[in-house]
């Protein structure tokens, strides 16, 4: 179980971590629509788009996305204290970030 100090230093960190992957998915978008552009002016097409039908930065735009909603989730049930509303998944992240910080003092 979670102690207050605690909890309130998950819900910090996971904002800080959420904060990071959107301005990671931020870059990614403006990477993905720069080379869009690059490649077409080039007429040229990305190799592993034409193999697999999506390109690498798809890839990482979508993981990246789902990871946002999930730091969301925890975040918001953290705050307001509905964490076994968490999947697995979810639980099993926070308490990642649980191991990660340590013993509370």
């Amino acid at each position: 179980m979670l102690t207050i100090p605690k909890q309130e230093t998950l819900v910090i960190e996971t904002d800080e971590t959420k904060n990071r992957a959107q301005a990671l998915l931020d870059d990614l978008l403006r990477v993905r629509e720069e080379t869009a552009t690059s490649s077409i002016a080039d007429r040229r097409a990305d190799p592993m788009s034409v193999v697999t039908g999506r390109s690498s930065l798809d890839n990482a735009i979508d993981r990246t996305k789902a990871m946002i909603t999930l730091l969301e989730r925890a975040s918001d049930a953290l705050r307001t204290g509905l964490i076994d509303s968490l999947t697995p998944e979810e639980r099993a992240l926070l308490s990642e970030i649980d191991d990660e910080l340590g013993p509370n003092d």
